[in-house]
C-alpha cells in the first residue's frame, strides 16, 4: 500500500509541476522525457512532456534493466 501511495505522490508531483521532473540521460535528443522518485523506493516514474499531453511511459526500478522503456519513447 505504501508503495501505490508513493507512486500516486509522484503523479501528483508530475500533474501540478511537468517540467520539475529530472531529464533522462540516453533517450533521443528533443524528447521531453523526465523522471520522478517514488519516496523512498528505488522505483522513478518516467514520462514523456508533449504540447498537449504528459504520457506515462514507466513506473522503472532504478536498477533493473535500466533502459528497457526507451522503445516506448519512439513516435
Amino acid at each position: 500500500m505504501e508503495f501505490l501511495e508513493a507512486i500516486d505522490v509522484a503523479l501528483s508531483h508530475i500533474v501540478r509541476w511537468p517540467r520539475a521532473g529530472a531529464p533522462v540521460p540516453g533517450v533521443a535528443q528533443g524528447l521531453q522525457v523526465r523522471r520522478v522518485p517514488a519516496g523512498r523506493f528505488p522505483y522513478h516514474v518516467v514520462y514523456l512532456e508533449t504540447p498537449t499531453a504528459v504520457r506515462i511511459l514507466a513506473v522503472a526500478h532504478d536498477r533493473r534493466e535500466p533502459g528497457y522503456w526507451h522503445a516506448r519513447t519512439k513516435q
